[in-house]
């Protein structure tokens, strides 16, 4: 794991290799979103939210990909084609874009 964000009773946990892992209610259960449903890439290297978007930074594929709160409409950007990523995304970006540590 390289990444958890909690939002109230709702974790999304960011794996290097594993996609993003959301569980609604608390680690009861968990939903892996990954290449195959919309995430940019499956190394995932941090997750932030600003208001009820999360953004999900990647290594590979596209570096920025956001997704609501509740964990549904994953779309993927680069944070600089007018997408929907902005500010909080190109933060995340340089933060994906890090050393290994």
């Amino acid at each position: 794991m390289r990444s958890v964000l909690v939002l109230g009773t709702r974790i999304y946990a960011g794996t290097f290799g594993g996609g993003l892992s959301v569980s609604p209610d608390g680690r009861a259960t968990f939903t892996t979103h990954t290449t195959a449903n919309g995430l940019g890439s499956d190394l995932v290297r941090s997750v932030y939210a600003e208001g009820s978007t999360v953004y999900v930074g990647t290594i590979g594929g596209s570096p920025i990909t956001a997704t609501a709160a509740d964990g549904t409409g994953i779309h993927s950007g680069d944070g600089g084609d007018g997408s929907d990523a902005g500010a909080a995304g190109c933060a995340v970006f340089g933060a994906a874009r890090g050393g290994d540590g």
